[in-house]
């Protein structure tokens, strides 16, 4: 069974990440396991030092000098690389030996998709339940078979079957927020179920960390919200016109009332 993990870097060092030294966990449990590292880094010396540290790791270094789409990454290793699973990540993930024994067991009984239990600040962030407009964080979850979820990509694996079932597998019109809840509701069009793994693994989120305040002079700036705010009501309106309509509604409202 070929395993590969994909974890996209940006503007930070190989050497000591956190992601890349705990996957190497995994080539206790797998015999075929490669660690393929993207380089979305913008910082020139920081992709040098990169490229030549990959070159004391065991691991495939890849980049194409810029920060590039991370749907476009994502199709672009799906399409390029022979693997059963692909496992993609974060930069700052970090994965034990039992995350890797879990997806074993997991994987043994075929699933297409499965997801970690992922926590930020001590809550239950990923999976959850898609809204009218936004997702809608769970208190908590079992681990199993689901229906109707999204999730967060990090942790993630998916089959190699998948390719012959949805083409791309990530839509490029995203780029960075989005292609996790865009790919989760096509994966529910498909009727395609949900595998929960029975582990947990801690994650940083920009958005929901105490030092993201957002004032009304960054909402023209703001990388992060602008982004975020564009894949939302795109994944609405590709849902139905009434639901983009809603979502332009909902931050239209947001931004008036909500923002200081």
């Amino acid at each position: 069974m070929k395993i590969r993990l994909l974890v996209v870097i940006y503007n930070k060092h190989i050497e000591n990440n956190i992601t890349i030294t705990s996957a190497t966990n995994a080539a206790k449990i797998f015999s075929d396991f490669e660690i393929i590292v993207w380089d979305n880094s913008t910082d020139s010396v920081c992709r040098s030092t990169n490229e030549y540290y990959a070159q004391e790791y065991p691991l495939t270094y890849l980049t194409n000098n810029e920060n590039a789409k991370l749907s476009w990454v994502y199709n672009k290793i799906i399409k390029e690389h022979q693997f059963d699973y692909l496992i993609i990540s974060d930069d700052d993930s970090e994965y034990s030996e039992e995350y890797f024994k879990k997806l074993q067991s997991a994987l043994l009984t075929g699933n297409l998709v499965s997801v970690p239990q992922i926590y930020v600040n001590d809550k239950l962030r990923s999976p959850a339940k898609m809204g009218l407009i936004v997702g809608k964080h769970l208190d908590n979850i079992e681990s199993g078979t689901h229906k109707n979820l999204i999730a967060i990509t990090s942790g993630m694996v998916i089959s190699s079957k998948l390719k012959s079932i949805m083409s791309p597998i990530f839509d490029e019109n995203l780029s960075f927020y989005g292609v996790d809840t865009e790919f989760f509701l096509r994966l529910s069009q498909h009727n395609i179920p949900l595998h929960v793994l029975n582990v947990r693994l801690t994650h940083e989120m920009a958005m929901h960390s105490e030092e993201y305040k957002l004032g009304k002079k960054d909402l023209s700036t703001n990388f992060r919200y602008i982004n975020n705010k564009q894949a939302t009501i795109y994944i609405c309106k590709k849902q139905s016109y009434f639901r983009g309509m809603l979502a332009k509604v909902y931050y239209l409202l947001y931004e008036h009332l909500k923002i200081k």
